[in-house]
C-alpha cells in the first residue's frame, strides 16, 4: 500500500500517514506524519543560522518532543501523541 500511496497520491495528509504507519516508535510516527520537510530539503532551504537553531536533523527539536512524550508515556500511544500534540503547537497560559 505505502508503494503506491507514495507513488499516485498527491494528497501529503495521506502520504506522511501512510509512511508513519512502518513506525513502531510513538514519537517517531509522531515526527514522520508531521514533518513537512525531509532532511535534505532542509538542508538546501535553513540558512546556516537556522540549521545551528534546530540542530543537526532536528535533533533538538526531537529531544524536546522526547521531554514532552516522558510526561505521558505510560498512557497509551493516540493519548501520548495528543498531549505532544497540544503541548508542543497550542499556547500556554498562565
Amino acid at each position: 500500500m505505502r508503494r503506491l500511496v507514495e507513488k499516485y497520491s498527491s494528497n501529503e495528509r495521506l502520504r506522511r500517514g501512510v509512511v508513519s504507519l512502518s513506525e513502531r516508535d510513538v514519537l517517531s510516527r509522531f515526527i514522520k506524519i508531521y514533518s513537512f520537510y525531509s532532511s535534505d530539503m532542509k538542508e538546501q532551504l535553513f540558512l546556516p543560522w537556522v540549521k545551528a537553531q534546530i540542530g543537526h536533523d532536528g535533533e533538538l527539536s526531537r529531544a524536546a518532543l522526547h521531554r514532552l512524550q516522558s510526561d505521558v508515556a505510560d498512557l497509551d500511544a493516540v493519548t501520548q501523541m495528543l498531549y505532544v500534540d497540544t503541548r508542543a503547537n497550542l499556547p500556554m497560559t498562565s
